[in-house]
């Protein structure tokens, strides 16, 4: 089967063999070897033998090649989206780079899919450039919303998953392009937080849940690491979580070729299209139309079981997406599954099968618009899955009778399932009730969103007098429907469209990396090493205010003889005597070694600002002697704080904004902005 590709034509006798087009088979060989390259990933650069930074490397180099031999030149439109999108998150600043990014990121996207859709093959199936686009879409946008929430807002302005989800320092470019053209994803995803990706890079990812494993006092389990990091010498690769984590991926490649089977012979004999057919709706009864409709559409459903699986184990045989142990000691392996396929066909409810179907993207939508929209939230949510899907007309329609039916479904759900839930019985036949008319009203959904176009759209809804828009529209108005509330952290009481139990479950089981409060000035656009300074000195300050009596001593004079500076910095003295360590997610300071360095560089800054005190009170108003003192104290406190620097810039600060050798000197002019 010959047909034309922007991408490598090496597999095309391969395609010409099995009847396919050359670029489903360069996707699906390009995952294959993706899936073998993360078992190579895993075996021979483990976080435990190799560096994050050579992991970032191999991981980027390997995603830009699957992405060159899929669609050659058109692979360009990645770096060219992701490297503007960086530029623009490094110059606007934090307070409002996320709404730059989401409108150049979306409309960067939405050109795109314009210029294939209605300049190259309009209506046609195709594995083309766009979809990658769409992923790396939802991971620059995600990534400026996390790093808004975490370097901007205050964490008693957040919800609960953004607090989790916030991102506290600037990534560094190679960071940034591997979180967004890795090989494990670029090709079909799924979207995954940055925190989880980096965290799986750098060996951090495994947290075991205390609740969840050790729920029973007389069942303790072996805390072991899938993927440690050489940190943590105690933690071994024991057989228990290698055997599930082979086990967890030979079941996805099971699913994956069953339903890559079902696509290639079920799926062939149930077109959706015949639910257009002319003889077919004239000769056809109503329920044998609804019957084959479902049919039809739930034919349609294999290929993207097979799509998102084979990603899945794909991040799963490279060690990424281990969520950690259920309530039986069971690992489990789908922190970035983006579907559950038992759940979906069997849902009794529009909403739950939303909140299965395309798990990531749905997640992407709340965090992104749903929790952050002013009004009307449903709607907006579904109108921008709609433009992020393409400019087909057909996903508009789909994605407006989409809000019909969600509003519809929640009114009857508030109103009417009360009653029927006290009775086994009853509660089974209304589940039986609820499951047939969720799958019809799904598959009548969606029919545009596989015809495309919307004449063919338009002929299946009239064909059917709109009856369930009419249904719907009515349900409205018989039923009331409770209004959405406004504001962060009044939707944490509302429950969305996608699920916020599901949303809450997939944060409480994921890592929970700790974070600190955002002290320093909304206002203030700073690059990622001085907001990182200042919030590290805004911490020490307010620690210190509870300890500078400890320091007694040193003023001798009454405190109203000294300005306000020196105050702050006496206080900044307090801090080191309390000192027990800190925990940034950039980095922390706390071994033995590294305390004993720090207390002695304070007690040398104790003595020196004890001479600069005594200078200060002897020379009045002399301002001879008020910059000898200043002069003591920025010198005293340099030395202090250069006995901590290079650990702190070792784990947390990125050489790329500004070289080792100057660390010293931006950490002086910072505390001369203090004085």
């Amino acid at each position: 089967m010959a047909t034309s590709t922007t991408g490598s034509t090496l597999l095309q006798p391969l395609s010409n063999a099995v009847r396919l087009p050359v670029d489903q088979v360069n996707f699906v060989v390009c995952q294959l070897f993706a899936l073998l390259a993360a078992v190579w990933f895993r075996t021979y650069l483990h976080s435990s033998k190799t560096s994050p930074f050579i992991r970032h490397v191999v991981a980027t180099l390997l995603g830009l090649y699957l992405a060159l031999f899929c669609f050659g030149w058109y692979a360009l439109h990645f770096v060219i989206q992701s490297g503007i999108s960086y530029y623009i998150m490094i110059i606007i600043g934090v307070e409002n780079m996320h709404k730059y990014c989401f409108v150049f990121a979306l409309g960067y996207l939405t050109v795109c899919q314009i210029t294939r859709v209605y300049i190259f093959d309009y209506g046609q199936y195709s594995a083309d450039f766009s979809g990658p686009m769409m992923i790396i879409t939802q991971k620059i946008t995600s990534l400026a919303f996390e790093i808004h929430d975490g370097m901007f807002r205050k964490n008693e302005d957040l919800t609960p998953s953004q607090r989790c989800l916030a991102v506290r320092r600037m990534p560094s470019l190679l960071e940034y392009l591997s979180y967004t053209c890795n090989f494990m994803g670029i090709l079909a995803g799924p979207l995954c937080s940055y925190k989880d990706y980096i965290a799986f890079i750098e060996g951090r990812s495994y947290r075991l849940q205390q609740s969840e494993a050790n729920g029973k006092e007389d069942t303790k389990y072996e805390q072991t690491d899938p993927s440690p990091n050489k940190k943590n010498k105690k933690m071994k690769l024991t057989e228990f979580p290698v055997l599930n984590f082979q086990i967890a991926v030979a079941q996805k490649l099971l699913i994956c070729g069953l339903s890559l089977l079902f696509h290639m012979t079920i799926t062939q004999t149930l077109p959706v299209e015949y639910n257009i057919d002319d003889n077919f709706i004239a000769t056809a009864s109503w329920p044998v139309r609804f019957f084959y409709l479902y049919l039809s559409l739930m034919a349609a459903r294999p290929k993207y079981y097979f799509a998102w699986t084979l990603a899945d184990a794909i991040n799963n045989a490279a060690g990424f997406g281990f969520r950690g142990y259920d309530k039986n000691g069971v690992t489990r392996w789908d922190l970035i599954s983006n579907l559950r396929i038992q759940q979906i066909e069997f849902s009794t409810s529009f909403k739950m099968f939303l909140d299965n179907w395309n798990i990531q993207t749905a997640l992407w939508l709340k965090r992104v618009c749903y929790e952050r929209a002013t009004f009307s939230p449903t709607i907006q949510t579904f109108i921008l899955s709609a433009i992020w899907h393409g400019v087909y007309p057909g996903y508009y329609l789909t994605f407006l009778t989409g809000v019909l039916m969600t509003l519809a479904a929640r009114a009857i759900r508030n109103n009417i399932r009360h009653y029927f839930v006290e009775s086994p019985a009853v509660k089974l036949c209304y589940d039986i009730v609820t499951w047939m008319t969720t799958q019809a009203a799904i598959s009548y959904t969606v029919v545009p969103f596989v015809l495309l176009s919307v004449k063919p759209s338009f002929t299946f809804y009239s064909s059917c007098y709109f009856c369930l828009h009419i249904a719907s529209i009515l349900v409205l108005l018989v039923f009331p429907l409770k209004r959405t509330q406004k504001g962060s952290k009044k939707h944490e009481s509302v429950q969305p469209v996608w699920s916020r139990k599901l949303e809450e479950e997939s944060l409480l089981q994921k890592n929970n990396y700790p974070t600190t409060n955002n002290s320093f000035s909304q206002k203030q656009e700073v690059t990622c090493r001085y907001q990182a300074l200042k919030q590290w000195m805004s911490i020490l300050t307010t620690r210190s205010a509870m300890m500078a009596l400890s320091f007694g001593d040193i003023a001798t004079q009454k405190s109203s003889q000294y300005s306000l500076k020196n105050q702050t910095l006496r206080c900044t003295l307090g801090s080191f005597a309390s000192f027990d360590g800190i925990d940034l997610d950039s980095g922390k300071m706390s071994s033995d070694a590294e305390m004993l360095e720090i207390i002695t560089s304070c007690l040398i800054h104790i003595k020196i600002c004890a001479v600069g005190l005594h200078l200060h009170s002897l020379g009045g108003k002399g301002w001879q002697w008020r910059e000898v003192s200043n002069f003591l104290y920025i010198f005293s406190l340099y030395l202090l704080l250069s006995s901590s620097v290079d650990y702190f810039y070792e784990e947390s600060a990125d050489v790329s904004y500004c070289d080792k050798g100057g660390k010293e000197l931006l950490f002086l002019s910072e505390i001369c902005n203090y004085m």
